[in-house]
C-alpha cells in the first residue's frame, strides 16, 4: 500500500513538474501573457520546473548521466533572482544596476563546472588539493542555498510594502504571490538545512506536489488578473498623457455642466464603485435631485447615463491604434465597468455589437 501511495505521488510530481514546463512557455509566448515583467516570472517556472526534474530523478536514483548535466547549474541560486526581478518590475522599482544579483548564480556555477569536468567527466586532472577539499565547497553551496533564497524572499517582501503600502487588487495579488512563492521557498530551506546538517538528501516529492496545486491557483485565480491590472496601470499613463488639458472647473450653477464637466475633464465616471450619493456630494445636491437633473437633460437614468459615457469612452480606446496591443477587457474595466459580465452586456445594450465585433468593423 505504502509502495503504491508513493508511486503515485512520484507521478502526479512528474504531472506537476510538466504543467510547470508548460505554463513557463505559455508566459513566455502567448501573446496575451508576455510582457517585459511576465517573462521573468515564466524564467521562474521554468526553472524550478528544471530543478524539480532534476529532484525527480535523484528521487527515483535513475539516470546518473542526466543528473550530472542538470546539477552542473546551481539553479537554487537563478530562480530566486528571476523572481525578485518579476516583482522589480510589478511594483516599479528603479533598480538599474539588475545583473549585480546573477553573480552568485555566475560565480558559484563556473566553479562548480570546473569540478564536474574533472571529477565526473574526467577531462583534466585536478590537483589533489581540490580534491581533498571539494567537500567544503559543497557544504558551502548547501549553506548559501538556505541563506540566499532566504534573503531575496524578504528583500521582496519589503519591495512591495514599500512600493504599495495601501491595500488594493494589484497589491493584494502580488503578496499573494509572494505568499505562495514564500510558503515553497521555506520549504525548500527547511529541506536543504537538513541536508547541511545531516549530510543526507531528503525526497522533495511533497514539495513538487505542492508545486503543482500552486501552479493551478496560479494560472485559474492569479495570472489573468495581474495582466488585466499590467494593463490597466499602463491604459490609465496614456490616457492622462493624451488628456492632459485644462482641468480648471467652471465658475457656474449649472448643475447639469458640473455634472459633464466631472465626466469629460475628470472622468468621474471610470471609477467603478462610483455611488450616485458620491457623485452627488462630489456636486453639493442630494442624491434625488442629481437623478432630476441627469434625467430632464439626457431622458436617461443614472445608471444608463453613466454607462453610456463608459460605453463612448470604450468605443473611443477600442478605434485608437495605441490601444490596439490591450485587452478589450482590461480597457472595459478601465473605463469604469467592475466586471467583464457588465461591461459586455451595457456595451451590447448601448451599441448592439459585442466589444470584439465593435473593434473589428
Amino acid at each position: 500500500m505504502v509502495a503504491v501511495i508513493s508511486e503515485i505521488l512520484e507521478i502526479s510530481s512528474l504531472v506537476g513538474i510538466a504543467h510547470c514546463f508548460a505554463l513557463s512557455a505559455v508566459i513566455l509566448y502567448s501573446k496575451f501573457i508576455k510582457s517585459d515583467t511576465n517573462k521573468f516570472l515564466g524564467y521562474t517556472l521554468g526553472i524550478i520546473a528544471l530543478v524539480g526534474l532534476n529532484n525527480w530523478f535523484w528521487d527515483r536514483n535513475s539516470f546518473p548521466w542526466i543528473l550530472n548535466i542538470f546539477d552542473i547549474g546551481l539553479w537554487q541560486f537563478l530562480y530566486p533572482v528571476t523572481l525578485a526581478l518579476f516583482f522589480i518590475k510589478a511594483t516599479k522599482t528603479d533598480f538599474r544596476n539588475t545583473k549585480i544579483l546573477y553573480v552568485p548564480f555566475t560565480i558559484l556555477t563556473s566553479c562548480n563546472l570546473l569540478l564536474y569536468l574533472g571529477i565526473h567527466f574526467h577531462w583534466y586532472q585536478l590537483p589533489s588539493v581540490i580534491l581533498e577539499h571539494s567537500s567544503l565547497f559543497y557544504k558551502f553551496i548547501s549553506l548559501l542555498s538556505i541563506v540566499f533564497p532566504t534573503v531575496i524572499t524578504v528583500y521582496i517582501y519589503l519591495l512591495i510594502h514599500r512600493s504599495s503600502p495601501t491595500k488594493n487588487e494589484r497589491t493584494l495579488w502580488l503578496r499573494k504571490l509572494w505568499l505562495y512563492f514564500s510558503i515553497l521557498i521555506f520549504l525548500g530551506v527547511l529541506w536543504e538545512s537538513y541536508r547541511f546538517i545531516y549530510n543526507e538528501k531528503l525526497p522533495l516529492t511533497a514539495i513538487s506536489n505542492l508545486v503543482a496545486l500552486f501552479l493551478y491557483w496560479l494560472i485559474y485565480h492569479g495570472l489573468y488578473r495581474l495582466q488585466l491590472s499590467n494593463e490597466q496601470y499602463e491604459i490609465r499613463v496614456l490616457k492622462k498623457q493624451q488628456h492632459a488639458s485644462n482641468n480648471r472647473k467652471p465658475d457656474t450653477s449649472d448643475y447639469y455642466q458640473q455634472i459633464l464637466f466631472l465626466i469629460n475633464h475628470e472622468k468621474i465616471h471610470h471609477n467603478p464603485q462610483l455611488s450616485r450619493d458620491e457623485f452627488a456630494h462630489t456636486i453639493g445636491i442630494s442624491n434625488s435631485y442629481l437623478t432630476q437633473v441627469i434625467k430632464n437633460n439626457s431622458h436617461l437614468s443614472y445608471s444608463d447615463f453613466i454607462n453610456s459615457y463608459r460605453i463612448k469612452d470604450t468605443q473611443q480606446l477600442l478605434k485608437d491604434p495605441t490601444y490596439s496591443n490591450y485587452s478589450i477587457v482590461a480597457i472595459g474595466l478601465e473605463c469604469g465597468f467592475n466586471s467583464k459580465t457588465s461591461f459586455y452586456a451595457n456595451f451590447k445594450k448601448h451599441t448592439g455589437l459585442t466589444p470584439k465585433e465593435f473593434r473589428n468593423q
